[in-house]
């Protein structure tokens, strides 16, 4: 295991990357979560005439269609690269890093993220109102409640689920599939490539348009400091990190409503 990833490190040192044309590199960034938000639009409104909320059918967007495309996508490179399903070659970006650069990067990201948090909400606010109004109800924000009621026992599934997919499992995919594979083959951008990886992340979010600034600008320190330091882990532990406490506090204001 050492063995490959001082490999890897090698391979991304030296610039031995394969790099991707810009359209494949931009089709490969947005088109599983195209396929993610058909999904999702098509189930929504038949899950919520089951009395379950449309975020719901989010999360089964991401375990049925957006983690196996872009697991599947790795481990088919993977296999045609080394002839097995290691990831060695295909996720780069993996190299060692202090423990405390850990911590420090870790309180620095999360507390930016809290800080820019609040200075776009109003942006984000404005954008759902004003731009994006014509989307389905169940897309914009505070849209749920004006459905009729959901079933408790649905919206604690809800809640359940999306502590283990949106808080675990799909920060993890997206990280090892985003910075760990799209990121170093457009290594050949410079300091352009995190701008773009953060960018067309961003926009790749299509069930909800009006957070694009606010996810742009809390990527994009997050990718640069995976990009300069060769290592995902560190954006991996704050991307789940983010997405684990929201949903984590979610699941407490159920049980604990105010």
């Amino acid at each position: 295991m050492a063995d490959g990833f001082r490999a890897d490190s090698l391979i991304a040192n030296r610039g031995n990357v394969p790099q991707h044309s810009f359209v494949k590199s931009v089709a490969l960034h947005l088109l599983p979560a195209l396929f993610v938000v058909a999904f999702y639009l098509l189930t929504a409104p038949f899950l919520i005439r089951l009395r379950f909320p449309a975020e719901f059918s989010l999360l089964l967007g991401f375990i049925f269609v957006g983690i196996p495309i872009q697991l599947g996508y790795l481990l088919h490179q993977a296999k045609q690269r080394n002839a097995t399903f290691s990831l060695r070659g295909i996720v780069l970006y993996r190299e060692a890093m202090p423990v405390w650069q850990y911590i420090l990067f870790f309180l620095l990201l999360f507390a930016f993220a809290f800080g820019i948090l609040f200075l776009v909400s109003p942006l984000t606010e404005f954008l759902a109102e004003n731009v994006f109004w014509w989307l389905p109800k169940f897309l914009l924000p505070g849209g749920s409640p004006s459905y009729p009621p959901f079933a408790p026992s649905a919206v604690l599934a809800t809640l359940i689920v999306g502590v283990v997919v949106d808080g675990i499992a799909n920060p993890i995919v997206e990280e090892l599939y985003f910075r760990g594979y799209l990121l170093p083959r457009i290594s050949r951008l410079g300091w352009l490539a995190p701008l773009v990886n953060a960018f067309l992340f961003s926009i790749q979010h299509y069930w909800q348009p009006y957070n694009f600034p606010l996810i742009f600008v809390i990527q994009l320190p997050l990718v640069y400091i995976a990009w300069l330091k060769r290592n995902i882990y560190v954006s991996m532990l704050t991307h789940c990190a983010g997405n684990l406490i929201g949903a984590v506090l979610s699941l407490v204001s159920f049980f604990n409503p105010s």
